[in-house]
């Protein structure tokens, strides 16, 4: 599921930084939530417990936990943001489901490889 890549995308932060942050868990479920909205509708509803997993790994104060997506940005490679993110938020648009969160992440992945590959 993509919602890792997502919440690190937008928040361009480990999972440490974003529990610290007093909006952090809500934004956390709602982006976790968002992704949840298309691969259900795509016959893939992902179980309790990979959600639970997955804001557990979120919530954790002082993780440094962080996703391929955010370590290859951190240092300036190719993402496989349109892999992953570009291709959830495509389905969306397919099957009718607003995304904002999503649309933001894909927005911020494109204006990071525009600029890698610019210099």
């Amino acid at each position: 599921m993509g919602a890792s890549s997502t919440i690190a995308v937008v928040t361009r932060s480990r999972a440490g930084a974003v529990a610290a942050a007093p909006a952090g868990a809500a934004f956390a479920a709602a982006a976790f939530n968002e992704c949840a909205r298309v691969t259900t509708a795509e016959g893939y509803p992902p179980s309790p417990e990979i959600r639970d997993i997955v804001l557990g790994m979120w919530g954790k104060r002082g993780s440094d936990y962080g996703p391929s997506m955010l370590y290859d940005m951190e240092n300036g490679r190719p993402t496989e943001g349109e892999h992953i993110i570009g291709d959830r938020v495509r389905r969306a648009d397919q099957l009718g489901i607003e995304v904002p969160i999503l649309r933001v992440a894909l927005c911020n992945l494109q204006i990071y490889e525009a600029r890698r590959v610019s210099g």
